[in-house]
């Protein structure tokens, strides 16, 4: 093959479509925050957040913005699945991935969207007492959320209600049932 065939081939890859799938990825509305260019402004960011609380009014609490590209919020469990609807669907984030807590009394999903065209991080704080350990999962509305949900579940402990594959990702099948690796105390419950 030579160099002209290479190229011709190269451009005929999946090698072009690679665009539209990431903007496809980022949710339906996501063209809502593009507009054809960057739009990294203070004023941006802020007409962002705003109209991200607004949307969300009183399903959300306890914000906070730790550096200028981030917000943190909590939403009540009932209210979970809609928020993270609202988040990839109304406000047009990419759904980056999530990361489980062991708080003690509680245990915490936090959820992480980001608009890459404004440059803010978003991320969504989801609590459930420890002996419930359940929370609405995500994946119904946002379906990359399925495999980290299901690592969460082997990792933390935590049932997400509604997940269409619960079944374990990452401890094998012999694993001990109620014993979660990144759960507090957990090397004296393994033995």
């Amino acid at each position: 093959m030579n160099t002209d065939q290479v190229k011709k081939e190269k451009n005929n890859s999946v090698y072009p479509r690679l665009p539209a799938i990431a903007s496809a990825a980022a949710g339906p509305s996501a063209a809502r925050f593009k507009a054809g260019t960057t739009m990294r402004t203070q004023s941006a960011l802020e007409d962002v957040i705003e109209r991200l609380k607004g949307l969300l009014g009183d399903r959300s609490a306890g914000w906070k913005r730790p550096l200028p590209g981030r917000v943190y919020f909590t939403v009540r469990r009932e209210d979970a699945r809609e928020v993270g609807r609202m988040i990839f669907e109304d406000i047009g984030a990419r759904f980056v991935t999530a990361s489980g807590s062991d708080l003690g009394e509680e245990l915490e999903a936090l959820y992480h969207f980001s608009l890459d065209a404004v440059g803010l991080v978003v991320n969504m704080r989801v609590r459930t007492p420890k002996a419930e350990a359940t929370l609405p999962s995500l994946t119904p509305v946002v379906p990359a959320a399925e495999w980290i949900e299901r690592e969460m579940r082997d990792l933390v402990g935590i049932t997400f209600e509604g997940h269409p594959r619960p079944e374990r990702l990452i401890l094998s099948d012999d694993w001990p049932e109620g014993v979660y690796p990144l759960r507090k105390g957990a090397a004296d419950e393994r033995g």
